[in-house]
């Protein structure tokens, strides 16, 4: 990752909030310790807290290293339906679009839905962008996203 006016030494985190991986638009925030940086997505519902403080925004590049060799962990929030089999058919379609399950938590959503929240080994985001179309192409699958904060 690159950006201009790093502080010498700082450390880079990755927002919970957003998870952002490469190929996603990026920003850090100096944290008020001066030496870590926190990276979020550009569209992170986090980064509102930080309009009008200018100088702890940074604008950040994803390196063509970190392109080609990363994998990293993205959440998606999947809406299904509440019938036998659903939840192997969804994971399924992420194994066949080549993600990895890091975890997930199911909720009860309204009437015969569930929630379900994914935690996926991808290599970027265009990578997460196909498994999200694959589950949405599924007629069990009532709506897919990927929370921002």
């Amino acid at each position: 990752m690159r950006g201009s006016g790093l502080p010498a030494g700082a450390s880079l985190r990755f927002g919970v909030c957003c998870n952002p991986v490469p190929g996603d638009r990026i920003v850090g925030i100096v944290e008020p310790d001066g030496k870590e940086i926190t990276v979020h997505t550009i569209d992170c519902s986090e980064l509102a807290a930080h309009e009008g403080h200018d100088d702890v925004w940074r604008d950040l590049q994803w390196t063509p290293q970190a392109d080609q060799n990363t994998i990293s962990t993205a959440r998606l929030r999947v809406t299904i339906r509440n019938l036998p089999g659903v939840l192997g058919q969804v994971c399924s379609i992420v194994a066949e679009a080549g993600g990895n399950i890091a975890g997930l938590h199911m909720s009860r959503g309204e009437g015969e839905f569930f929630d379900v929240d994914f935690d996926i080994d991808v290599r970027d985001a265009r990578h997460l962008t196909n498994i999200a179309a694959a589950l949405r192409a599924c007629p069990s699958v009532e709506t897919v996203e990927r929370p921002r904060g």
